[in-house]
């Protein structure tokens, strides 16, 4: 069977699928991967009282969301609903159906999605459903599966396992479209010298280039590879 070229990207929120993999989205595409997003929760409701002015900030969330994947070239983008900054309310099996029905919509080839190590409940449990998804059945057409890293989330939790990148993508041409993409989510970005502030964000992909040699590169964690 022909490899299929489709990459699914699972996020937890609005901006993690740029801050965890911004460069590398338009470079796969540059190579001929189609490029999917899908986000399991709003970002927002966790932060805000519901009322009109509540849904209207889901709203530009969303539109800001549109715009950053525009930038970046994605194909299409899902948006579910799931409570943000609280998916341990939800049983897990619901929200791994979730990811189910869109990778057996999308059947991508490779999954990427956050690291377990996250401090944030919603990445763990987001991670923990694409891994229940993409289970390796036989005739499953997902063959790898890649967890990216996010500032003042992967960073911040003492108690986990340190990130261990082993795969590296040199991002050093696309850095200026992941910079446009992140100022889509100009009201998540923090000041300087917070960790998810503009600067830290780049600093962290300038950090991983020199890693490996390179200018700027995201980094990630594998899961599995079927060759």
């Amino acid at each position: 069977m022909k490899q299929l070229k489709k990459i699914l990207i699972v996020a937890a929120h609005p901006d993690d699928e740029v801050i965890g993999c911004g460069g590398s989205i338009p470079k796969f595409i540059k190579n001929d991967f189609t490029v999917d997003v899908m986000f399991m929760t709003n970002g927002i409701s966790s932060r805000f009282e519901a009322n009109s002015e509540f849904n209207n900030l889901i709203r530009i969330r969303k539109d800001n969301a549109l715009r950053a994947n525009k930038i970046m070239g994605v194909n299409s983008v899902e948006f579910f609903d799931f409570p943000d900054n609280s998916m341990d309310v939800v049983p897990l099996l619901e929200l791994a159906k979730a990811v189910e029905r869109i990778v057996f919509k999308i059947k991508p080839s490779i999954v990427i999605t956050h690291s377990n190590n996250d401090l944030n409940i919603d990445h763990r449990l987001t991670h923990q459903s694409v891994l229940i998804a993409t289970r390796p059945k036989p005739n499953n057409l997902v063959k790898k599966l890649m967890f990216f890293e996010i500032p003042s989330s992967t960073n911040w939790n003492p108690s986990a396992k340190q990130f261990n990148p082993i795969e590296y993508v040199d991002i050093t041409e696309f850095i200026d479209i992941k910079e446009k993409a992140l100022l889509s989510y100009e009201s998540e970005i923090c000041k300087f010298p917070h960790t998810r502030s503009l600067e830290g964000i780049l600093s962290l992909n300038t950090y991983r280039g020199t890693t490996v040699g390179v200018s700027s590169a995201e980094a990630f964690e594998i899961g599995r590879i079927l060759n």
